[in-house]
């Protein structure tokens, strides 16, 4: 959760940095963020009141997906997670795979769990994904059966694909599939926090070796806040990069991020708070 704020007179009108600890504040007016700590981003975006009736189109496809449809999808999605495949709050989930309109799902789903989801660029070579896959350590990939093979032996495998070619090895599940799997009634899961890691995303590598940033689920509550105050439910937003670029987005808002190269993660003593917006 954010730190109290300092006396404004610690803080330089012009910059609003504030020597005292180090950190920046925003000029912005403040936002009214969420103060329960046990909450996930899923569930606070979820609760997000609108009008609107699609949430998705797969430009390339024609598919769409409706808020509603989302939601059930989400569900289920995250259920099959917890039951069949094991993920649990903590666990890394790596994402390799090309623009899908199953993306949002996965990624909703498993943070709602309390896992971490990673991204790696499809354009990396097997030895670079290597490099990512044994600093984040994650337990499950979701990918595609042309991408499959540069994933080590032994990671267990759900396909973002419609089409399910045989055989793959290491083969879970297909997102397809879980999305259309009616729900058991059993919903008991860990409780997720703020304060918890919700994505561990890669810069690309070409000023030397690939870095990650960790995100919490207070810092993208903070970033979608803010995205609610400044847009208008009709806008329609275009997304052209691969899934990786999201990296781009939401580590520059929120009121705490981590970097790490590798090892324990270093807090950033440059910090935004409030989740105001603007890069540090």
């Amino acid at each position: 959760m954010a730190d109290p704020s300092p006396p404004t007179s610690l803080i330089d009108s012009r910059s609003g940095f504030c020597k005292a600890n180090s950190t920046f504040y925003t000029k912005r007016n403040p936002l009214g963020l969420p103060a329960n700590p046990s909450l996930d981003v899923t569930t606070f975006i979820s609760s997000q009141p609108h009008r609107g009736t699609t949430a998705f189109i797969d430009a390339a496809t024609g598919h769409s997906l409706s808020f509603s449809d989302l939601w059930r999808a989400v569900d289920r999605v995250a259920e099959c997670l917890h039951h069949d495949v094991g993920i649990r709050r903590g666990d890394v989930v790596l994402i390799l795979s090309p623009n899908s309109i199953y993306i949002p799902v996965v990624c909703l789903s498993v943070m709602s769990l309390g896992a971490v989801v990673t991204t790696a660029n499809t354009l990396n070579t097997a030895g670079e994904i290597s490099r990512q896959i044994a600093d984040s350590n994650p337990t499950l990939a979701f990918t595609t059966v042309q991408l499959a093979s540069k994933l080590p032996v032994g990671i267990s495998i759900v396909l973002t694909e419609d089409e399910r070619v045989e055989p793959t090895r290491g083969v879970v599940g297909a997102v397809s599939e879980m999305m259309k799997k009616e729900p058991r009634g059993q919903r008991v899961r860990d409780r997720v926090h703020q304060d918890d890691t919700a994505v561990m995303l890669y810069s690309s590598g070409t000023t030397g070796p690939s870095k990650g940033v960790l995100s919490s689920h207070g810092n993208l509550t903070a970033y979608v806040a803010r995205m609610v105050t400044e847009t208008s439910a009709r806008d329609i937003h275009l997304h052209r990069p691969d899934v990786p670029h999201i990296r781009t987005t939401n580590i520059r808002y929120g009121h705490r991020s981590h970097r790490f190269d590798g090892g324990d993660p270093q807090e950033i003593r440059a910090q935004r708070h409030d989740g105001s917006g603007g890069e540090v």
